[in-house]
């Protein structure tokens, strides 16, 4: 009954890890897939093992009289058990430090972010690994002010408000209320363009965070 139970869920683990990973090796995958995944996996697996290893071990002893056999493979699966434990602890220490985006695919994501006018630089740039070939980005960025001033000159209405409010100090007041508001609507339409832009050039790229320093 063991038996049958480990080799299901280790089953269903091996499906679920292959299912967003086809076209990498089993390797690859053992690598950069869900952590969650693979911890079953591995568990799973060396119980399996150890389930057949017991197996023998109490075989030989039942027909041989002697409990060497018992005995052996007891140690074996709590070598196998700490060998596991080793692999997942230095896993999660992979996961803590944080993996992050290849280097080359990093250089891109900032030159095509820093090519943008109303981007004067990135200052910070971080990435978290996800999944397998899935990440997460989170970046601070300074706003180029000429650049943006001249998106909204590009909507032509700053004429019409200085006509209207160049000799009435309530609608100069009115202006620069509305002028307020419209920074960071235009900002923020600046940053989900650069996001979704980035997501086409980047599929792997799931999520992005895009801060104003």
């Amino acid at each position: 009954m063991a038996l049958v139970t480990e080799i299901f869920t280790f089953y269903v683990a091996y499906r679920e890890l292959r299912k967003n990973s086809r076209s990498s090796s089993f390797s690859k995958t053992l690598k950069e897939g869900d952590p969650v995944t693979i911890a079953v996996l591995y568990e799973d697996g060396i119980a399996i093992l150890g389930v057949l290893i017991a197996l023998i071990g109490i075989t030989f002893s039942y027909f041989t009289g002697t409990h060497y056999g018992d005995a052996i493979s007891s140690v074996i699966i709590g070598i196998m058990l700490a060998c596991v434990a080793v692999i997942l602890i230095n896993k999660n220490r992979e996961l803590l430090t944080g993996r992050s985006i290849p280097e080359d695919m990093k250089e891109s994501i900032i030159e095509m972010m820093e090519a943008e006018p109303t981007i004067e630089k990135v200052i910070d740039f971080k990435s978290t690994y996800l999944n397998i070939g899935e990440y997460l980005i989170k970046c601070e960025v300074e706003f180029n002010g000429s650049a943006l001033l001249k998106e909204i000159r590009e909507t032509g209405h700053l004429r019409e408000d200085f006509e209207i409010a160049r000799e009435n100090f309530p609608e100069f007041v009115r202006f620069c209320s509305d002028f307020t508001d419209r920074i960071p609507r235009i900002i923020g339409t600046k940053i989900d363009e650069i996001e979704k832009k980035i997501q086409t050039d980047f599929p792997e790229v799931k999520h992005i965070d895009i801060e104003i320093n």
